[in-house]
Parts: structure tokens; C-alpha cells; sequence
């Protein structure tokens, strides 16, 4: 990618290894306050130009736009951070888990319509062995996405384990 005034430009090529000489080139300009939606519908139009099969949630995923506010982003991605922290060593859980949901919690104040830090405090309170809390944010990631696999199957995987 380039930053040129107030514009990035993406430039990618991916390789279809069962086909490798047809390579696809993709080509974006953007406003810079555009980017997240570029990268949205970048992400979107690689499976398809690839021929990719992906899984069910993975398109779940690919089908709801995630957040044009750029703090909101930046704090999804901290929360990230610190969940892939937690991931490498669970048993740190204090040390990421509350840093995660904390990152979490900004992003989904800062912008109500986005359905990813939902999900992620969904997850959190999963891991935290807390299923009715779990269960509301995915419900609540439901709201903002209509639809949304990964929660949808998360409340289906929560209820069966009460029964």
C-alpha cells in the first residue's frame, strides 16, 4: 500500500496454486477516511476472485461490514492483541483477558454498530466460564449483525452445554 495525500493505494496479486498462471492483480484507491470499508470489500472479493471455499463462519464474518470509526478499529485491534496474548498462554488469563475486554468494551462504545467487539466480549466471558453473559453479548452481536454465524453458533454451543 501507498499513502499519497489524503488517499491510500492498495496494490495486491494472489496466486490460485492449482492454476498458477492466472494470477489476479487488485487494484484500490481510496480516501484514507474510506479505508476500513476498502479493506472491508478488499476482503470480501478475495475468496470470490480466488475461488477460496470458505467455511461457513468465515463468511458469516465476510458478510457484515465491521466499523468505519478508526478509534473504534484501533481499539478492536488492541483487544485483539491481548486476546492472541491470552491465547499463547492461558494461564496469564488477568493479564490479557480484562485488558481485552476493557479494549473491547471502548471499541464497542465508540461505534454501536459495529458487530466484532460483541463478539469478542462474548468469547471473553466464555472463556471466563461465564455463560449468561456470554450468551447477551453474542445476542447482542446478533443485533448488530442480523444473522451473524459465529454468534448464532456460540448460543447454540452455550444453551446445549446448560441442558
Amino acid at each position: 500500500y501507498r499513502v499519497e495525500g489524503g488517499f491510500v493505494e492498495v496494490t495486491s496479486e494472489v496466486v490460485n496454486f492449482s492454476n498458477p498462471d492466472m494470477p489476479r492483480s487488485f487494484d484500490g484507491r481510496a480516501p484514507f477516511e474510506n479505508l476500513l470499508t476498502s479493506i472491508d470489500n478488499l476482503c470480501s472479493s478475495l475468496p470470490v476472485a480466488t475461488g477460496a471455499r470458505l467455511l461457513r463462519a468465515e463468511r458469516g464474518l465476510l458478510d457484515h461490514p465491521s466499523t468505519i470509526n478508526t478509534k473504534g478499529f484501533e481499539s478492536y485491534a488492541e483487544g485483539l492483541a491481548h486476546l492472541r496474548a491470552y491465547s499463547s498462554d492461558p494461564f496469564s488469563s488477568e493479564d490479557h483477558l480484562v485488558p481485552a475486554l476493557v479494549a473491547m468494551m471502548r471499541a464497542r462504545a465508540l461505534d454501536d454498530a459495529f458487530f466484532g467487539p460483541s463478539l469478542q466480549i462474548g468469547k471473553i466471558h466464555e472463556a471466563s466460564s461465564n455463560p449468561d453473559k456470554a450468551i447477551a453479548s453474542f445476542q447482542e452481536a446478533l443485533g448488530r449483525a442480523p444473522g451473524l454465524r459465529p454468534a448464532r453458533d456460540a448460543i447454540d454451543r452455550l444453551t446445549r452445554k446448560s441442558l
